[in-house]
């Protein structure tokens, strides 16, 4: 029971990764745009092609794989996209990894749900909404947290520790 536990808790830590990234944009915009000399207007166009990534990955990784294989894949997408995003030299750079990063969002979190119906129990279905109870928090945790607020270069801290997560 311990291993299908550690699953259970890896699924959710990661879908809590994924969601908070999703955010994270949107706390460092004034960061993003005084670093990569773009008005920070023109840095919320980071938010747009995170949406976009989300919008368009979500049916196009849908595959037929295994679920294994798949979950690992989207997360080694998403930290390609997440270093792609933390090491930007510029604000195109920074645009392409967070499309990169947020095309494995929606599958992910989908798969993570189907995974964990199967890492439960029968007798414990109530343990799977914990793998969907985390992105009501990311909103929150994401822009406004410590991390997220970082002055001038540092704002590339957050996505080099999302990066690394998976």
């Amino acid at each position: 029971m311990r291993r299908n536990s550690a699953s259970l808790v890896a699924l959710c830590a990661s879908v809590f990764v994924v969601g908070t990234s999703e955010y994270l944009v949107a706390g460092t915009l004034p960061e993003v745009g005084a670093d990569l000399r773009v008005p920070q207007s023109t840095a919320g166009q980071a938010v747009t092609a995170d949406a976009l990534g989300v919008v368009i990955g979500g049916p196009a990784l849908t595959a037929r794989l295994r679920r294994k294989p798949l979950a690992l894949g989207l997360m080694l997408l998403f930290a390609s996209g997440g270093a792609l995003s933390a090491w930007a030299p510029s604000f195109t750079m920074l645009l392409a990894g967070r499309v990169i990063s947020s095309l494995s969002h929606a599958a992910f979190v989908a798969l993570a749900l189907v995974m964990a119906t199967s890492v439960v129990r029968p007798s414990r279905p109530t343990s799977v909404p914990a793998t969907s109870a985390p992105p009501p928090a990311p909103p929150s945790a994401g822009p406004s947290s410590p991390p997220a607020r970082c002055a001038g270069p540092a704002w590339p801290g957050p996505y080099s520790v999302s990066a690394a997560w998976p």
